[in-house]
C-alpha cells in the first residue's frame, strides 16, 4: 500500500501578501543600509501601486506571453528590488522619493516585462499609458517620450525622472580574426541593452531567468553574448531540450560539469559557479498524464537545489 499526503493551497488562499512580507523582513537582516523606515516606506508602496496593477491586468484581460500568477509577479518585483536597492544607489539617509523611483522601475518590468502583442493589440503599450494615468503624479515622472520601458535610473543617482535606455548602448565593435563568424555579430540595441541589464542584475544573486518570445526574437542570441561576457569566477554550460528530453535524460546532462565535493554535495570544479544555459524549453513533449518531467526536474533544481540521486535515495545538492 502506498500513500501520499498531497497539500492543495488556492493562490486566493494564501495570496501574496505573506511572501512579501517575509521578504521585507529578510531585506532589512541581510542589508544595513536598508533600515526600519525604509522597509515601512517599501511596505507602503506595494500597498499603493500592486493591487491596482494586478487588478488592471485581470480586468483589461492583458495577456503576458506565457500566463504568470499574481504570486509570481511578485517574486519577480522582489528580486528585482533586491538587485538595484544597493547601498550606492539608496545610502542610509535616501528619501522615500528615491524608493519610490527603484520601485516603480522594478514593478514596470516584473508585472509588465513579459506582455506581447497580437494582431489588434499591444499589450505593453497599453499597460505604459495605463501607468502614465494612474501614476503620473507621483514623486518620480517619466518623460513623455516612448513607453515606460525605454527608461531606466542610472546607478546612484537620486533621480527625479527617467534616463532613456538609448543613451546605455555600449558602442558597437567589430569581431575580426580567426574564428570570427557573421552569425557571432551582436550589435547593441535598446533591446539587448536594458535586457543583458535585467539578465546581468537577476543572476548575479543566483536568480532564474527566462525569456519568452516568438522565433527568431533573439533570446538565445542575446544570452550566448551574455554568456561570453562572464566573470572569471564563472562558467555555463549549454543543455538543448527536444521533444524526446525527460528527467531521465535530463538528469545526466545536468550532472555533466558538476564533480563531488563533499557527502551529496556537488559543484563545478574549482571554485566557480555555474550556469545553465537551457534553450528550447518548450519543446518536451508531455507524457500520457499531461507532464512535462524534463520541466519537473528543473523545477525541483530551482527550488529545491539540486535532485535525487538515480541509485541511492538520497538527495543530490548542487551548489
Amino acid at each position: 500500500v502506498s500513500r501520499a499526503g498531497v497539500l492543495f493551497l488556492n493562490e486566493s488562499d494564501v495570496g501574496w501578501q505573506p511572501y512579501f512580507q517575509s521578504w521585507v523582513d529578510q531585506l532589512q537582516q541581510d542589508h544595513e543600509h536598508i533600515d526600519t523606515k525604509a522597509t515601512a516606506w517599501l511596505e507602503a508602496l506595494v500597498t499603493q501601486y500592486v493591487p491596482p496593477i494586478i487588478d488592471n491586468i485581470r480586468k483589461n484581460k492583458w495577456k503576458h506571453l506565457t500566463d504568470l500568477m499574481d504570486f509570481a509577479m511578485v517574486s519577480t518585483l522582489c528580486s528585482i528590488l533586491e538587485g538595484i536597492l544597493t547601498k550606492k544607489n539608496v545610502p542610509p539617509g535616501t528619501d522615500k522619493d528615491t524608493y519610490e523611483a527603484y520601485f516603480q522601475f522594478a514593478a514596470i518590468w516584473a508585472f509588465g516585462g513579459a506582455f506581447g502583442a497580437d494582431k489588434a493589440n499591444d499589450f505593453r503599450k497599453m499597460f505604459s499609458e495605463w501607468w502614465r494615468t494612474e501614476f503620473g503624479k507621483t514623486a518620480f515622472k517619466f518623460p513623455d517620450d516612448g513607453l515606460v520601458f525605454d527608461y531606466f535610473i542610472e546607478e546612484g543617482t537620486a533621480p527625479k525622472k527617467g534616463k532613456h535606455w538609448r543613451e546605455a548602448i555600449s558602442k558597437y565593435t567589430h569581431v575580426t580574426g580567426e574564428g570570427a563568424s557573421f552569425s557571432s555579430i551582436v550589435v547593441p540595441t535598446m533591446d539587448t541593452t536594458r535586457l543583458t541589464f535585467l539578465v546581468k542584475d537577476l543572476t548575479s544573486r543566483q536568480k532564474p531567468v527566462m525569456l519568452c518570445g516568438g522565433a527568431g526574437s533573439a533570446k538565445t542570441t542575446i544570452f550566448q553574448d551574455f554568456l561570453l561576457n562572464l566573470g572569471e569566477d564563472l562558467m555555463y554550460f549549454n543543455v538543448n531540450l527536444n521533444s524526446f528530453t525527460n528527467s531521465g535524460s535530463l538528469q545526466p546532462i545536468l550532472e555533466q560539469p558538476l564533480e563531488k565535493k563533499t557527502g551529496t554535495m556537488f559543484a563545478p570544479p574549482g571554485t566557480k559557479k555555474l550556469m545553465y544555459f537551457i534553450d528550447d524549453m518548450n519543446m518536451p513533449a508531455p507524457d500520457k498524464y499531461g507532464t512535462q518531467s524534463a520541466i519537473a526536474l528543473l523545477r525541483q533544481q530551482v527550488d529545491y537545489g539540486g535532485f535525487y540521486d538515480l541509485k541511492k535515495p538520497t538527495m543530490k545538492e548542487n551548489r
